[in-house]
């Protein structure tokens, strides 16, 4: 799951994208090479599992878009964010999601 620096970078990236939508207070997090743990204090009943299903949903089509392009990522032009746009497959987000 987390293999370089980078890919803690772009998990954090979702937390933030997905803490936007959902703004569940977050007293505490780590991510390990293949897990996280949070420490969270939910306003709602449901802003715990609308975040983290939000959040594992885009992590998880992120990683393995990124990874089915790894053989040709260093080929594509451009910064280390743009490469990361670029491998993202935007079609691959389910329907409904903004």
């Amino acid at each position: 799951m987390f293999e370089k620096p980078e890919d803690y970078a772009a998990f954090m990236r979702v937390v933030a994208e997905t803490w936007e939508i959902v703004p569940l207070p977050i007293y505490a997090m780590v991510a390990m090479s293949n897990h996280w743990h949070f420490v969270v204090r939910p306003e709602t009943s449901d802003q715990v599992s609308e975040f983290f299903r939000r959040l594992t949903v885009m992590h998880t089509i992120r990683w393995k878009c990124r990874s089915s392009w790894s053989r040709n990522y260093d080929s594509i032009k451009g910064t280390a964010e743009e490469r990361e746009v670029t491998a993202f497959c935007p079609l691959a987000i389910p329907v409904g999601w903004t």
